[in-house]
């Protein structure tokens, strides 16, 4: 064997080596990621931009795989999750889905009413809110000639949120028909409603 030849073999040999080695290398490496941010999980992320309020459905989903450490406990670990429901946020591609931006399609028997509620000197919302919140309602009126505040509706889940640049303008609650005659007749009749963010223990945002 010519010494050309046996250059040629000894260093083909010492690649394949060094490309083992690197391979190695890597692996280890990915090892010890894997165990300082957790193993790998799978999470859904949205594969085009979602409005509020729309009927999720598989085709607009995508699942990718994320270090455990950087999966929040609410992430949506399967596209069947999140199938079926609505939006209740805008969801922009690329955002991950998690249970506390969506909601179930309520079904067809719940007859839920959207009623507004607009900012005014007569209707106050004591802090900001968004889509995901439960509002409680405390009205003040006058009963008997006695003036008095009260409890009207309590933990009702907001429907949508109106604002502008400046401030928020409104929001819609969802109410049974019931409900929704009741706070009617508090917006012709009551002297003020306030509107409190009602506490949502242990939810994540």
């Amino acid at each position: 064997m010519n010494e050309a030849k046996r250059n040629f073999l000894l260093m083909f040999a010492l690649s394949i080596v060094f490309a083992g080695l690197a391979g190695f290398l890597l692996l280890q490496k990915l090892r010890s990621i894997d165990r300082q941010y957790g193993e790998r999980v799978q999470v859904v992320v949205a594969k085009q931009a979602i409005p509020p309020k729309t009927p999720i459905t598989p085709d607009m989903l995508e699942t990718i795989e994320v270090p455990g450490q950087f999966a929040v406990p609410s992430a949506v670990g399967t596209p069947a999750e999140a199938a079926g429901q609505i939006s209740l946020i805008p969801i922009q591609k690329g955002d991950f889905m998690t249970k506390t931006m969506l909601k179930k399609i309520p079904a067809t028997g719940d007859s839920l009413r959207l009623v507004n509620l607009t900012q005014s000197e007569r209707v106050l919302f004591d802090e900001p809110l968004d889509a995901t919140d439960h509002v409680d309602i405390v009205v003040s009126l006058q009963e008997e000639e006695k003036p008095v505040t009260k409890l009207l509706l309590e933990n009702v889940p907001i429907g949508r949120v109106l604002s502008d640049k400046e401030r928020q303008r409104a929001i819609g609650v969802e109410l049974s028909m019931e409900d929704a005659q009741k706070l009617i007749f508090m917006q012709n009749f009551s002297h003020q409603i306030r509107v409190l963010k009602h506490p949502v223990v242990g939810l994540l945002r």
